[in-house]
């Protein structure tokens, strides 16, 4: 199934993408009856914004990543409960990461999460043995270590 873009939105409105862009932004240059009627038809296309696109334009993408060692945990899935809340309390999502345990999976989602351009990451390491990975990967953006473990 295709997703509706503001080129379908802007064909069926019969107005300019630009337009489309101004109804959707509440932003100035456009009357209220064609914002209005832009945003009917966004309504009756059932038109999503497509998050990623409007992350790479703004840079930002009010994500964060959370990766934890056993979801199955009471202690770390009410951890990631809590971290989740917190952060949509403040206007972000959180992707929820279980590494299984596994230092493998672990660094596999850190990437992952990089890759999808989140903010910050909040992670619960599997022990010493993920600090070069959280450091490999904290230089690109910040990461939270909350861990149980001291290092020497």
């Amino acid at each position: 199934m295709k997703q509706i873009t503001i080129k379908d939105i802007a064909k069926e409105a019969g107005v300019s993408i630009a337009s489309v862009s101004r109804a959707l932004n509440g932003t100035d240059g456009i009357s209220e009856a064609s914002r209005k009627r832009i945003l009917d038809v966004c309504d009756r296309m059932n038109y999503t914004p497509n998050g990623l696109a409007r992350g790479l334009v703004k840079r930002k993408t009010q994500t964060i990543g959370i990766v934890i060692p056993d979801i199955m945990s009471p202690f770390y899935s009410e951890l990631a409960v809590l971290a989740s809340d917190a952060a949509h309390k403040r206007g972000y999502q959180a992707l929820l990461c279980n590494s299984f345990r596994e230092l493998g999976t672990e660094e596999r989602y850190l990437k992952l999460l990089v890759e999808h351009q989140v903010e910050g990451i909040l992670i619960f390491p599997i022990g010493v043995r993920s600090e070069a990975t959280m450091e490999k990967y904290s230089r690109n953006l910040p990461i939270v270590s909350l861990n149980e473990t001291s290092t020497p």
